[in-house]
C-alpha cells in the first residue's frame, strides 16, 4: 500500500484537508501551492452557487473540487475510478463528516460496462484511453466498473457536472 499524505489546501482564504498519494507528482504541487487548479475551483464554486439539485464531480481525484463546495451544496456525488486515489478521496470526504457528499469508486460513461483504466506510475491522473498516456512504458492498469451517468441523474430537474 502506498503512503498517503494529509495536505492542507487553500482557496479564497478558506482551508481544507485532502489526502494524496506520496508518489503522485500532483501531491508535491498541492503541497507547494496549497492546491491546484485555483481558477477552475473558483469557477466551479460560482456554478454551484446557481443551486442545481445535484452536483457531479466526475474524475474527482483527491477531491479538491468536492471538498471546497461541501458547505455550499446538499447533494454532491464524487466519482473516482482509480482505486488508490479513491482511497484518498474517501479519506478527504470522510474528514469533512458531511453527509451531503457521497463517493463512488467507478468511472462515468454512457453505459454500464467493465473498462481498463490506464494509470501513469508517477501521477494519479489516469485515463480510459491509453493513447492519452504520455509514457506508455510507465503505465499500470486496473480493470474497473464504468457506470452510465443516467444511473445517477435520473429524477433530477437540474444538475451540474465537472
Amino acid at each position: 500500500m502506498e503512503k498517503i499524505l494529509k495536505q492542507q489546501i487553500e482557496y479564497e482564504g478558506d482551508y481544507y484537508s485532502i489526502y494524496t498519494l506520496d508518489s503522485d507528482s500532483r501531491s508535491s504541487l498541492i503541497s507547494r501551492d496549497k492546491g491546484t487548479q485555483k481558477s477552475k475551483v473558483s469557477l466551479w464554486k460560482q456554478i454551484v452557487d446557481l443551486n442545481p439539485e445535484l452536483v457531479l464531480d466526475i474524475g474527482a481525484n483527491y477531491g479538491e473540487f468536492s471538498v471546497t463546495i461541501a458547505d455550499k451544496h446538499k447533494n454532491i456525488l464524487s466519482f473516482e475510478p482509480n482505486t488508490e486515489v479513491f482511497d484518498c478521496l474517501q479519506s478527504s470526504i470522510n474528514e469533512l463528516n458531511n453527509p451531503s457528499i457521497k463517493c463512488f469508486n467507478v468511472a462515468i460513461g454512457d453505459k454500464d460496462l467493465t473498462s481498463t483504466l490506464y494509470i501513469p506510475k508517477t501521477s494519479g491522473n489516469a485515463s480510459l484511453d491509453l493513447n492519452s498516456v504520455h509514457d506508455k512504458n510507465k503505465v499500470e492498469y486496473q480493470i474497473i466498473e464504468e457506470k452510465s451517468i443516467l444511473n445517477y441523474i435520473t429524477g433530477y430537474k437540474s444538475f451540474v457536472a465537472k
